[in-house]
């Protein structure tokens, strides 16, 4: 019996060695996936951060300079923009042409989420006021 328990026991642990072995693989290989896929991404993103912030500056330059693009040339939107200064006319590219949150627009203008908030409120009074003439 003590032969046949021995060998049990040699056959579990070489049983367990093997489990404990591959979990171990399965793990560094998966956590290696992970940061190359990460160091991927990262630099991936890396490259689009230019790209993107480039083309923002091109479509905003367009949209905000004398070209047949320039969103507040068209007649309707000239006149109500006409009372708008440099900031606000920027705002309102930035909200509604890139669709970026009050948060990002603050951190683009320099202030906070409430001073972009209370900024937003006064301009829309502003348009309003200037519709309802």
């Amino acid at each position: 019996m003590a032969f046949q328990d021995e060998k049990i026991e040699a056959q579990l642990t070489k049983y367990f060695s093997k489990v404990i072995r591959n979990a171990a693989s399965n793990y560094y290989r998966k956590k290696f996936h992970y940061a190359e896929k990460e160091c991927l991404t990262d630099t991936i993103l890396e490259d689009m951060e230019g790209t993107v912030s480039f083309e923002e500056d091109v479509i905003q330059s367009i949209m905000m300079n004398e070209s047949e693009m320039n969103i507040f040339s068209y007649e309707g939107i000239g006149k109500l923009t006409s009372a708008l200064n440099e900031k606000e006319k920027e705002f309102l590219i930035e909200k509604f042409v890139f669709e970026k949150t009050d948060q990002e627009i603050g951190e683009l203008f320099g202030i906070s989420r409430q001073g972009i908030t209370n900024m937003k409120l006064r301009l829309y009074k502003k348009l309003k006021k200037t519709l309802s003439n």
